[in-house]
């Protein structure tokens, strides 16, 4: 891609700061460069799947204090229930 018209696309839609961020981009002839455009989607992938796994570990915590909670509820255990 011509580094110039994805520049100008992101500037058309009010993404001034990764407008900069781009036009700051290794480029050969006007294309962006392959290597550093790989590069930096093998860093957003990787950044992604980081992200996908930290919010995942809500659902595991989930796993694990609803059927806590739900015994002490059964057993009538007075709340509320915190960490000491």
């Amino acid at each position: 891609m011509r580094r110039d018209d994805v520049v100008q696309k992101l500037q058309a839609n009010g993404q001034s700061r990764a407008a900069r961020w781009v036009s700051r981009l290794k480029a050969n002839d006007g294309l962006l460069d392959e290597a550093t455009c790989d590069a930096i989607l093998l860093r957003a992938h990787a950044e992604l799947q980081r992200l996908n796994e930290e919010f995942l570990q809500v659902d595991r915590v989930r796993t694990l204090l609803v059927p806590m909670l739900k015994a002490l509820r059964g057993l009538n255990v007075p709340g509320p229930y915190r960490h000491c």
